[in-house]
């Protein structure tokens, strides 16, 4: 009798390859649609940002309130990619991409991500 292998942890499924390319997922918390992506050379931190464009009034409220902005980076050739905007990217003039912020969730979610309902009759 063999058991059932088990699928690796999520945070060491390397099937698909790491980079700052963004995909569209839901936010585990509130389930809003959120832009996930490694961002920065060389160590990527996992980032997760609102897909909505900002203006420049709504880009500095949202670095006001201690959120980074982001390029979202759409090229026709070129996959697309989330980039960090540096102090020196914004002082350097408008940019041309899209800008995106940190994802905030809304008042009064929950602290624990949403459990997801587990069809399986495994025990572990």
């Amino acid at each position: 009798m063999t058991a059932a292998k088990k699928p690796p942890p999520p945070w060491l499924d390397l099937s698909r390859p790491m980079s700052d390319t963004p995909r569209l997922r839901r936010c585990p918390w509130c389930r809003a649609p959120v832009l996930t992506a490694l961002v920065g050379n060389p160590c990527g931190l996992n980032v997760r940002a609102d897909p909505v464009p900002l203006g420049l009034a709504a880009e500095l409220q949202a670095r006001l309130q201690g959120r980074f902005s982001y390029c979202l980076r759409l090229h026709p050739y070129l996959p697309p990619r989330l980039i960090r905007r540096s102090p020196e990217h914004i002082a350097a003039g408008r940019c041309t991409h899209l800008v995106v912020a940190d994802h905030q969730c809304p008042a009064g979610t929950p602290a624990v991500p949403a459990a997801r309902p587990d069809t399986s009759d495994r025990l572990f």
